[in-house]
């Protein structure tokens, strides 16, 4: 039982010695004390102020404009001696950084739109990555000049072709209400195959579609305009007026 009963509590009897033993506090202190002193010295003695500012108290002074290092004998000498003592600051403020990351992390887990890694490694974040797709294809689907060459595209076609327009829902309705009262729905139905005034958004979309290209091969080869039927047309055109001409 005896040994049983040291087994059990000893671990927890040497973790709580290992964090209430003195030598690691007065570590922590002197750090500490080092750090604070290190930051004072350097303020007094080693930063270069502004000429501006040199009436002012360096001890006391809440926004500090500094231009470079002043007294740099002493500054190396300094660094120095305290190398050694710089290297357990560097490792006391690597496990802040951790702990720190850790408790910010925590905090900002819900929210996909602040990436937990650091820059260029965005990609390990899922989250993140996600979000961003997101945006890219919310940006993809509304970008202005997409939408502006849509209208321009769709307005040209109802210019071209009036009958092609999309009625609304309440024009679609008085327009089939009238053709049953009138008694040609059916006969116009049976005859076109599908309801008066109302294009399918295959036909229109297939229209888009072959502008688009059009435009595009246009864009690629600037060769092919001057070859295009309306180009040969106004070509023949001015041709046979200067032979009138002649």
């Amino acid at each position: 039982m005896i040994q049983l009963r040291y087994r059990i509590c000893n671990p927890a009897d040497s973790a709580v010695g290992h964090i209430v033993n003195p030598r690691h506090w007065l570590f922590l202190l002197m750090s500490l004390v080092f750090y604070l002193g290190q930051l004072f010295i350097s303020k007094i003695v080693f930063l270069q102020k502004a000429p501006e500012q040199e009436g002012q108290s360096r001890f006391i002074c809440f926004r500090e404009t500094v231009f470079g290092l002043d007294n740099r004998r002493v500054f190396h000498v300094t660094l120095y001696f305290l190398l050694f003592l710089n290297f357990l600051l560097g490792l006391l403020s690597c496990f802040l950084r951790i702990g720190k990351a850790l408790v910010i992390g925590a905090i900002y887990i819900g929210r996909i739109d602040r990436c937990v890694m650091m820059r260029g490694w965005e990609l390990w974040d899922r989250g993140y990555g996600a979000y961003m797709g997101f945006l890219q294809l919310e940006v993809a689907h509304t970008h202005p000049v997409l939408i502006t060459f849509c209208h321009f595209l769709q307005q040209k076609s109802l210019e071209s072709d009036p009958s092609s327009r999309i009625s609304t829902t309440n024009e679609f309705i008085s327009n089939v209400n009238a053709q049953v009262e009138s008694g040609s729905f059916l006969q116009s139905s049976k005859v076109r195959g599908h309801y008066p005034g109302a294009r399918t958004y295959r036909q229109l979309s297939r229209r888009m579609r072959n502008k688009w290209l059009v435009a595009l091969t246009l864009t690629r080869n600037p060769t092919l305009v001057a070859e295009r039927k309306g180009a040969l047309n106004r070509t023949r055109t001015v041709s046979s007026i200067s032979d009138n001409a002649i």
